[in-house]
């Protein structure tokens, strides 16, 4: 949403031939630190600086995608709401070794002001599995983040056969067997019996993660090795969208 300035103020802008941009400039960011998280060995973790918009702030949000894609509406998690006045968020439990794309938005009396956007690369840490959210289960994973192991966001875990984002929409990008970006594709990357990243392929050590509210909460894969797991089967069984069973490989 753009900054929206009151009527009056927008004519005095305009009469004086000053520049508007500055009155709707967002945060400013500021180099972020990187290090290993302690707290979740296997994960990185960042502490994000920046320069808030004062005195104008009310409050703010710190926007993280693992996606350069605008901060599209399901795609990206938010931290907040921060008090006007922050300029420092830790942000703990992140993949390694993974670029994070982030943004300061920052709700005023004149609209969202979000920043410019920024990224950061997290350090390689350790090849230890992150650590899962205890008791995570089928039902704790719906409503996650599926994420491929090159990065690349592959919907949501959802029961919804209409949410533009779930797996089970078969009309989009993440639910259809046709897309390049569904783990339903059969020819694809990241479906199939044979794709790099495909939760099918019994033999990949980089099956999709699913992350719920931010943490890894377990593999989606076939494979019989990799723990917490939950099966591509499950998901089916427990959204009760049987017709995807002739989708499986």
């Amino acid at each position: 949403m753009r900054c929206r300035l009151p009527p009056i103020i927008l004519v005095l802008f305009l009469a004086f031939g000053l520049v508007l941009g500055t009155a709707c400039r967002g945060a400013t960011l500021s180099p972020t630190a990187v290090e290993c998280s302690s707290l979740y060995p296997g994960n990185a973790k960042a502490t994000f600086n920046w320069i808030p918009v004062t005195p104008n702030g009310v409050v703010q949000y710190l926007d993280l995608s693992v996606l350069n894609n605008g901060f599209a509406p399901g795609t990206f998690l938010s931290a907040g709401p921060l008090a006007g006045d922050a300029n420092s968020f830790i942000w703990d439990g992140l993949l390694p070794n993974t670029t994070h794309y982030f943004r300061v938005n920052t709700l005023s009396a004149s609209g969202w002001q979000p920043s410019g956007t920024g990224y950061v690369t997290t350090l390689p840490c350790s090849t230890m599995a992150p650590v899962p959210i205890p008791g995570a289960s089928v039902g704790a994973v719906i409503g996650g983040l599926l994420v491929a192991d090159d990065g690349q966001f592959l919907g949501l875990v959802s029961c919804s056969l209409y949410d533009v984002d779930s797996i089970f929409n078969r009309f989009g990008l993440y639910g259809s067997r046709f897309s390049l970006t569904s783990i339903w594709n059969r020819f694809g990357m990241y479906g199939g019996k044979f794709g790099m990243y495909s939760p099918f392929n019994r033999f990949t050590s980089t099956p999709p993660y699913i992350f719920v509210n931010g943490r890894f909460a377990a593999y989606l894969t076939q494979d019989g090795f990799l723990f917490p797991k939950v099966t591509p089967t499950d998901l089916i069984v427990a959204c009760g969208v049987d017709d995807y069973f002739e989708y499986l490989p």
